[in-house]
This record gives C-alpha cells, sequence and structure tokens, in this order.
C-alpha cells in the first residue's frame, strides 16, 4: 500500500554546504587578487568555468578545485605567462578544503525531522560525491530518521520516479523539499509532488524559473514547513 511521504534534500536544506563553498571561492579571489589579477573578472569566469565542468565531471568532489585550476591558467595565458605549477597545487587545497570542514546542521533539522516523521515515511535525496554525501550524513547525526537515504549522482524526474516507485509513495500525498529550483523543486512538481521551497543564496548551475503551480509552497526557513505538513499541529 502506497503512503503519503516527504523527501528532503540535504545541502542547504539539511545541513549548510554554501558557507564552506563561499568561505573557498573568497580564498582563491584573494589569492588571484594577491598574483595581480582583477577578483571581479576572475569571479565571472571561474563560475563560467565551474558550471561549464558538470558536463565533465558531474558532481565529484574534484569539480569544484580543477574548476579554480583551470580559472588560474586561464588568467595565465591572458597574460601570456607560464602558471606555477606550485601555486596551481595550493590553488586546488583551497578548493579541496571544502571537503574537509563539517557542514553545521540547518537550524530545526533534528526537531522539525522528528515531528514530521509520525506522520510521513521520510527519504533523504542528496546530490553529489557519493564518499563526500555519505560523510556528510554520518556526521550530521540525522541518518536515523529516515527510512530510505539515496545519494544520486543526478537528482531528475527520473530518479525521483524512480524514489517514489522504491519507497511505495502515493505522489499526490507526498511533498519534496529543498533549497534549488533545478534539482530539488521543478523536477518535483514535473513527477506531482508538492514542493516546499526553502531558497537560499546557491551557485549559478542551480538558478531556474520558478514554476507557477498550486501544489508549491515558498518558505523562510526549515521550521516554517510544520505549518503545511502537519496544519493541526501548529
Amino acid at each position: 500500500m502506497s503512503s503519503a511521504g516527504v523527501v528532503f534534500d540535504g545541502d542547504d536544506t539539511l545541513w549548510e554546504t554554501a558557507p564552506l563553498y563561499s568561505r573557498a571561492k573568497e580564498q582563491f579571489f584573494g589569492q588571484m587578487s594577491s598574483l595581480g589579477f582583477d577578483p571581479l573578472e576572475v569571479e565571472t569566469a571561474f563560475h563560467n568555468i565551474d558550471v561549464a565542468n558538470v558536463d565533465r565531471f558531474g558532481f565529484s568532489k574534484h569539480r569544484f578545485p580543477t574548476s579554480m585550476a583551470e580559472t588560474y591558467r586561464l588568467f595565465c595565458a591572458r597574460r601570456d605567462s607560464q602558471s606555477d605549477l606550485a601555486i596551481e597545487r595550493a590553488i586546488r587545497r583551497i578548493g579541496y578544503s571544502v571537503f574537509d570542514e563539517v557542514a553545521m546542521n540547518s537550524d530545526y533539522a533534528e526537531y522539525v525531522l522528528a515531528q514530521v516523521r509520525p506522520y510521513y515515511k521520510l527519504i533523504l535525496a542528496t546530490r553529489g560525491d557519493e564518499e563526500v554525501q555519505r560523510a556528510k550524513i554520518e556526521r550530521s547525526g540525522l541518518a536515523h530518521f529516515f527510512d530510505a537515504i539515496y545519494v544520486l549522482a543526478h537528482k531528475r524526474t527520473r530518479e525521483l520516479q524512480t524514489i517514489a516507485r522504491e519507497c511505495e509513495l502515493d505522489i499526490f500525498r507526498s511533498w519534496i523539499i529543498g533549497d534549488s529550483l533545478r534539482s530539488d523543486i521543478n523536477p518535483g512538481l514535473e513527477v506531482g509532488f508538492r514542493a516546499i521551497w526553502i531558497p537560499k543564496e546557491t551557485w549559478a548551475y542551480e538558478h531556474d524559473e520558478e514554476t507557477e503551480s498550486e501544489r508549491l509552497f515558498k518558505v523562510h526557513t526549515l521550521a516554517d514547513i510544520l505549518k503545511l505538513l502537519i496544519p493541526e499541529k501548529t
């Protein structure tokens, strides 16, 4: 028998990843500025390269530091100068540093999951490098709330349909919750879920048009989802 469920995103929904990337990017832009490159030009070039590199690397942990190294080499070439291997290695270390830091859980994450669990089947569907995501899940201490956990290379309608089928969800009584229009909300709506969007500062790849739908709800914080999921409790 199918059940009502809630599919939660991980990064920047249940734990805060964006601040780790923001700090690494600021460190990289500062490094490039110290080498005499315009930091605003570097920022624009880096974001373009990093988005383009999704086609090459997907969401592997190697994409982000490689994009930094390629940006450095691009600006060296524009100056007709040879890139320095030691500097490139230091830049790659900046990129990889995000995977050594602990992402803090979002405010009220544990409380919200505990409140929702009696009413819904809970699924975690997080996208990214398998090793990195498994480490984040373990560090979060939230795994025990979920009936199923998926670490995905992509999060599209196909993957969400598979989750709904394998977890025996009644899609039309189920929800998807996340910060990304492109990877959470719009594919969830297309499959038939109701969706709760928690907008966050995110990178260019995740930008998408907001879909007009009576099944789409927007809230400011994770705690706000309770009044939608369990209205009689608020």
